[in-house]
């Protein structure tokens, strides 16, 4: 592992040769590339937070890196919808982020929101990573931790039935 701290993002080559106290130099080595990637990945998800949500909603994840994504981090990701005040319920599901066009990828999965609370609720999308390891970040947490995206609101109106009339005719 190279310490790229400071250093520009870019690629780089480099190439060594060995010399000894005689001033004697040996072969150069062969050149190695090495790129330098201090970004973390972007995460955006659909519907966006602040939606209301209702019913079984699809939800699309996508994620973009300045570098190619590490497909070992993107399958089998845990997401879940849960209830941000008690009773907190939640609703899970895994997606695999399979569908890739360049440095981004895309998956969803679907959510049964008549399975939770109505009320506000928050999207925690499992932890992701770049090729070089930089973690996912959001604007609520540092990075090496999930995802999360606050501000969905569950909104499944009662259904309402008709009820018989006892009253005599």
């Amino acid at each position: 592992e190279i310490p790229t701290l400071g250093t520009p993002e870019g690629v780089y080559y480099w190439h060594a040769q060995a010399v000894d106290a005689a001033s004697n130099s040996g072969p150069w080595s062969t050149v190695w590339k090495v790129t330098v990637d201090n970004t973390p990945p972007v995460v955006t998800v659909a519907p966006v937070a602040g939606s209301e949500l209702s019913g079984t909603e699809v939800f699309t994840i996508t994620v973009t890196d300045n570098n190619p994504l590490n497909p070992a981090t993107l399958t089998n990701i845990f997401t879940y919808l849960f209830n941000s005040a008690p009773p907190q319920t939640s609703q899970g599901a895994s997606v695999n982020l399979s569908s890739c066009t360049g440095n981004t990828c895309t998956g969803t999965f679907t959510v049964d929101t008549t399975l939770l609370e109505n009320g506000d609720a928050s999207l925690d999308v499992g932890m992701l990573s770049d090729a070089a390891g930089n973690p996912t970040v959001d604007e609520y947490h540092p990075a090496g931790i999930d995802s999360y995206f606050n501000g969905y609101t569950i909104n499944n109106a009662p259904v309402i039935t008709e009820q018989a009339s006892s009253a005599p005719t």
